[in-house]
């Protein structure tokens, strides 16, 4: 059976890695060419945009007409599966059902999840005309109500903003769109960038969880509140018990991951939102012994092997995001920048796209040398401009 990988940023590129045993029925596709189209692994196809439904669709049916396993890198082409599963039911897709990931796309949706199912989230509200900004639990965290809408108008890499108080507030909804950019307030969950973890699962079509890992992040980029530029595999009972509560209780299918961040003010870890994906560091779990990929390829298989086990305190880095936040740490203070270089030194790592068996990645990532020339000013300008 083939296996067909949807999207090549570095995502889809540890995907590649850890298929790269399927030889050739091992593809990699997307509209354009992005880190992976340099692997070594996967046959490279470039498609039409997942926005164009009907060519897309075309275009599969012509390339794949005996079918094969999907495996799903971004939301654009995870939107468009959702659109289209019934036009695409020659392909063997596991991912949530249409209206509960649709759902999922709605952050307040996911905290009423978390209110029914008794699974900790921070208190959480729609920012709409007639919001009651006065009693709001400041200081709140703005981010988008459906992250695609977000994305598309402040970037990918912007989780949200920081809000104090109720002038604030007034402020930023005044220079805003959020009628146009749907969006949601959260109590501030208090603790530094070391207190966020993600539950990784995949849940089969029989309600099994073949498989389940747990990182920390050490670093993030933007730090505060952005993705993880580094991050440590670790195992915790409650995190455990959370996340199975989370994906049992609206009964998920297929590769998900379910960032949590650990309060300090209350000693509880809190969910802060459920993708419905593969993770950007996914690579990370097949390097401790936990193959995603592999596992859910082999799903039809009753024989497969579904141990729980896998290695700790291995860390998955992207060197260049990590530059860039320890020049906001810097700028933060020495205290603080010495406190992640401490929190990264000795530890086993590996890396988002340096590989001994796949080196072009890296050469593509440091442009082939000129990122040494580029990044002192990428740098200077990080650190001039962080807040």
């Amino acid at each position: 059976m083939k296996a067909i990988v949807f999207g090549r940023f570095e995502t889809g590129l540890g995907i590649l890695r850890s298929l790269k045993d399927l030889g050739n029925n091992l593809y990699s596709v997307d509209y354009k060419e992005d880190v992976a189209f340099v692997s070594k692994y996967g046959h490279k196809l470039i498609c039409p945009k997942p926005t164009d439904d009907q060519a897309l669709i075309s275009w599969l049916k012509e390339q794949f007409p005996d079918g094969g396993k999907v495996f799903i890198s971004s939301d654009d082409f995870l939107d468009f599966f959702n659109r289209n599963r019934e036009q695409l039911s020659f392909l063997d897709l596991e991912i949530p059902d249409a209206e509960l990931l649709s759902s999922l796309q709605d952050k307040f949706f996911q905290y009423e999840v978390c209110v029914e199912n008794d699974i900790n989230t921070p208190s959480t509200f729609k920012v709409t005309e007639d919001l009651d900004k006065d009693s709001l639990p400041y200081p709140v965290f703005l981010k988008g109500l459906e992250v695609n809408a977000w994305r598309k108008h402040y970037g990918g890499s912007l989780k949200g903003f920081v809000i104090n108080d109720q002038l604030e507030m007034e402020e930023w909804m005044n220079e805003n769109p959020y009628k146009t950019v749907p969006t949601i307030a959260q109590s501030l969950i208090i603790g530094p960038d070391e207190n966020h973890y993600k539950y990784c699962a995949f849940r089969n079509r029989k309600g099994e969880i073949q498989a389940e890992f747990m990182l920390q992040k050490l670093v993030q980029y933007p730090i505060g509140f952005g993705i993880g530029a580094a991050t440590k595999s670790i195992f915790s009972e409650e995190l455990l018990k959370q996340g199975r509560a989370l994906f049992n209780s609206i009964n998920y299918l297929g590769v998900g991951s379910a960032e949590f961040k650990l309060d300090n003010s209350d000693g509880k870890l809190k969910l802060i939102e459920l993708n419905p994906r593969y993770w950007q560091q996914n690579y990370q779990a097949t390097a401790c012994g936990l193959n995603f990929p592999l596992i859910q390829y082999q799903s039809v298989d009753e024989s497969v092997d579904t141990s729980k086990t896998y290695i700790t305190d291995l860390v998955w880095m992207n060197r260049a995001m990590v530059a860039r936040a320890l020049s906001h740490y810097l700028k933060k203070g020495l205290g603080h920048f010495r406190s992640r270089i401490k929190i990264l030194n000795g530890r086993s790592k590996i890396y988002s796209h340096y590989h001994p068996q796949d080196k072009k990645p890296f050469y593509k990532e440091i442009q082939y040398g000129l990122i040494f020339f580029k990044l002192p000013w990428v740098l200077l300008k990080d650190f001039m401009l962080s807040k």
